[in-house]
């Protein structure tokens, strides 16, 4: 089992002490990436949508962008593990 850290603000310094002792805490168990806090991810939420089937035009292409880099880079971890476990190159 691994842990993913969700709804993270990596500038808020309260933020940043948490995940950090988590980390210290759980170690490995804990995955490098971590999902940002942004309002794609909550419009995309209200929208009953997946942050990939939201329009380009409901929100700034920076947060948006944002938003998918932190998701791609969760999705990439987990996929790597999921490898890894079923032993795949």
């Amino acid at each position: 089992m691994r842990y993913l850290l969700t709804r993270h603000t990596p500038h808020d310094v309260p933020q940043v002490n948490v995940a950090a002792l988590l980390r210290g805490l759980f170690g490995e168990d804990v995955l490098a990436a971590s999902i940002v806090e942004t309002t794609a991810i909550a419009n995309a939420g209200l929208e009953k949508k997946s942050l990939y089937e939201v329009e380009r035009g409901n929100m700034t292409r920076d947060t948006l962008n944002r938003a998918l880099e932190s998701v791609d880079a969760a999705n990439t971890e987990v996929f790597q593990l999921i490898k890894q476990v079923w032993g795949r190159p």
